[in-house]
């Protein structure tokens, strides 16, 4: 597991500096556990204000209540307010499981399991400037004609403030709110079962989330995901899918650009959906499960994406799962397991894209391009988000530029470079391996002091009109590996590099090997797994592969104008 401690001095500078036009680079930096509520229990949900002023959390042991706490912008603190429970806090009547706040944060919605005599729904409105709760009413299954909060696990709130809906695990049930802005109190409309939808549409029903654009309600449970079409003038649903086999996961989010939905699956994975934003069908795109790697984290039941749609984060047994988002295509790359955290079950991140935030209470800072602080997903970060100065805008080695150099050494017969990409089913069977033989002459000392000073990166180029280089992969400069050096000097010829980890970008061998005459220095690259993040296949012919290192002007590279193979699940190639 990825632990990255840093010193109180150094995080305290990353707070202070202004980062308002610093880019997100996703990594997680712990700045500590919020003061506990009282009464103390168990998290089972979490949201920010609409605002970011406030963070709620739902606490769902003996004598359940809402912690309500004030939070600072600049530093991601959280300060302990108050905590509202029903009818008084202490008393075993409500085990809160989901927390919704309506888009001008002004009311609260609160779904209630196993409360006594029944389930409810209760409603507070909210003071935007103390974040306090006023409790407003109370909706209670199976009495005043409400029907469907049987189980009430999860509660979702329509963007344009009309409809509330409320999903009953017990009842296999959605139950259907129509919302006065003003006060926001409800009016039960009606509420849909499974024994009518059929199928396993809400069977076991657990969290609900709305579509970004407010025209579709998805719904998970155990190994399912359903989509629910909205009518967007009287909050009425009609099913409209139900996918198998998606985890047994209790929540699910939904991207800000909507174009991807992920359902963690209960145990180390997330199921990646695509959305279609015509019709709101959900096609399934790949289950990322890293179980089998020592940095999984445990059991993942929430994820949050980031609101800029470039990271997710996923609460685990043990610390908070990093993923790098394809905007493109919704696949997630394995960065980072953050510790500390005790055994999450929800997770929010603040409005302004800040903060990450986890129902036990752990508060993080997401990092940010010219911070100073070299974060997970970084290459270097020299303290400012330019372009330039060898340090990238993004914080990557600008080693690579948006087209191919010219000056790259390469072999000297045709047929001598391979290139191969594989894309298993999963991204865990993903794997890339780029040769390179009969080259030019190269010494050892053209290939830098890899052991420490000389860090590499391979980049991919190829003939589309997306953003060159599609792959940016770097080894980093001396380093452990398992308790090891991760480089070590071939005598004096050269160097390997041998990292079983994978981390943190795929890389698991690398040959540098001189040659001092021409045909005979080679070199070789091979990566698997998780961190890779191969670009999308098919890729568009011609292909250039060049590697560079942060310490020489060496360039060793090749080009490849027909491939052998070119497909989705692989691409194989040899160089001109």
């Amino acid at each position: 597991m990825k632990t990255r401690p840093i010193a109180a001095a150094v995080l305290a500078g990353l707070l202070a500096l202004s980062t308002a036009s610093l880019t997100h680079a996703g990594g997680l930096i712990y700045v500590g556990e919020a003061p506990a509520p009282t009464p103390d229990n168990e998290g089972n949900s979490i949201l920010v204000s609409p605002n970011g002023a406030h963070v709620y959390i739902a606490e769902d042991d003996t004598g359940g209540s809402i912690a309500v706490y004030s939070r600072n912008a600049t530093t991601g603190a959280l300060t302990y307010v108050q905590s509202v429970c029903y009818p008084n806090c202490g008393l075993p009547t409500a085990a809160f499981t989901s927390l919704a706040m309506s888009a001008d944060g002004a009311h609260l919605y609160v779904a209630a399991d196993e409360a006594s005599p029944a389930d409810h729904l209760f409603v507070y409105s909210r003071n935007a400037g103390t974040g306090a709760l006023t409790f407003v009413e109370v909706h209670e299954d199976d009495a005043a004609g409400v029907v469907g909060l049987g189980g009430a696990r999860g509660v979702t709130i329509s963007a344009d403030g009309k409809h509330v809906y409320v999903t009953g695990e017990d009842d296999e049930s959605i139950a259907l709110f129509s919302r006065n802005s003003g006060t926001g109190q409800l009016t039960f409309v009606q509420a849909y079962f499974n024994s009518v939808l059929g199928g396993l549409a809400l069977h076991f029903a657990q969290e609900p989330v709305m579509s970004t654009d407010g025209n579709q309600v998805y719904v998970v449970g155990p190994h399912h995901v359903t989509s629910l079409t909205r009518n967007t003038t009287t909050g009425q649903l009609t099913l409209l899918q139900t996918l198998d086999d998606a985890g047994n996961g209790k929540h699910l989010a939904v991207s800000a650009d909507g174009a991807s939905v992920y359902v963690p699956t209960g145990g180390a994975g997330v199921g990646t959906y695509a959305r279609n934003a015509m019709t709101g069908a959900l096609t399934f795109v790949e289950h990322f499960n890293v179980g089998d790697l020592d940095v999984a984290g445990g059991t993942y039941h929430d994820i949050a994406v980031q609101p800029d749609g470039k990271y997710a984060y996923a609460p685990a047994n043990s610390g908070v799962i990093t993923f790098r988002r394809n905007t493109t295509t919704g696949r997630l790359t394995y960065v980072a397991n953050e510790l500390p955290a005790g055994h999450g079950d929800a997770v929010a991140v603040s409005p302004d894209g800040k903060h990450v935030y986890v129902d036990r209470r752990d508060v993080y800072t997401i990092d940010r391009c010219g911070d100073s602080h070299v974060g997970d997903d970084e290459h270097c970060d020299d303290g400012n988000a330019s372009n330039g100065d060898g340090c990238s805008s993004t914080c990557q080695f600008e080693l690579c530029g948006p087209a191919p150099s010219g000056t790259c050494r390469g072999p000297i017969l045709a047929g001598k470079s391979q290139l191969q990409l594989r894309r298993g089913t999963t991204a865990s069977r993903d794997s890339a391996r780029w040769t390179w033989t009969k080259g030019e002459a190269t010494t050892t000392a053209e290939f830098g002091n890899t052991l420490t000073t000389a860090s590499y990166v391979l980049c991919i180029y190829d003939s589309s009109g997306a953003p060159q280089p599609l792959v940016n992969l770097a080894a980093f400069k001396g380093g452990t590996c398992e308790g090891r050096p991760c480089w070590k000097a071939a005598s004096t010829h050269g160097y390997n590099y041998k990292n079983r980890l994978l981390t943190p970008n795929g890389w698991s061998t690398i040959t540098l090997r001189e040659g001092l005459t021409d045909g005979k220095p080679r070199i070789s690259f091979k990566g698997k797994g998780l961190f890779l993040g191969l670009p999308s296949t098919p890729l568009t012919f011609p292909v250039t592969v060049q590697v560079k290192n942060t310490q020489t002007s060496t360039c060793l590279g090749a080009v490849y104008s027909t491939p052998l193979v070119n497909a989705a699940t692989q691409v194989k190639a040899i160089s001109d």
